[in-house]
């Protein structure tokens, strides 16, 4: 905690000198792992942004939850999902966790779920993990196949939700009528 609270301190503020107009943030796990907290280390921060991932079915069921987990609006912070995606390609048949191979539909399950609830919450973005999948290894994360560029289906769901959404005027959240206040140590302390 201490010194990721230092590090982010020391580059945000270096920002800020620069340029005190543009928001900063930088990406946390979904949940604290190791030490590394986004709401212990947000001080300096401007957008609460997360990486998600999960296992197939359960990351769709899951997603809402962590982003309201992370919602820190009542400090006057917005939020975001800064990264998700999911691999389609063979070599990840015998994966675990996240890192495993999905079917086409459920990667556009979870990509529709991504874009319409980080929407529906109120978050300004959702981004995938990477825009073009790397040609030097099987990370296939991308929404481009690599070298020619040639658009995956994921690409063409997520236009497709982006036209969408750029048709609704979306109303500014009311305030919650409850807050809950959790010590740090309640929230981090056990399972």
């Amino acid at each position: 905690g201490f010194l990721s609270r230092k590090w982010i301190s020391t580059m945000s503020d270096a920002l800020k000198t620069e340029d005190p107009q543009h928001p900063t943030t930088c990406e946390f796990y979904q949940m604290p792992v190791g030490g590394i907290d986004l709401r212990e280390e947000i001080d300096n921060l401007d957008i609460s942004n997360i990486g998600y991932f999960g296992p197939p079915k359960e990351d769709i069921i899951k997603l809402p939850s962590t982003l309201k987990y992370h919602d820190l609006r009542s400090i006057g912070k917005t939020f975001s999902l800064g990264e998700f995606g999911a691999k389609t390609h063979p070599a990840w048949l015998a994966g675990f966790g996240y890192h495993i191979q999905r079917n086409e539909e459920e990667r556009n399950k979870l990509f529709l779920a991504a874009i319409f609830y980080s929407f529906g919450m109120g978050t300004p973005r959702a981004n995938n993990w990477c825009f073009l999948d790397p040609s030097s290894s099987i990370f296939p994360w991308g929404l481009f196949y690599p070298c020619d560029e040639v658009p995956k289906e994921c690409a063409m769901v997520m236009r497709a939700g982006g036209f969408l959404l750029r048709q609704i005027n979306a109303a500014p959240p009311s305030p919650p009528s409850l807050y809950l206040l959790i010590p740090s140590q309640n929230r981090v302390g056990g399972g």
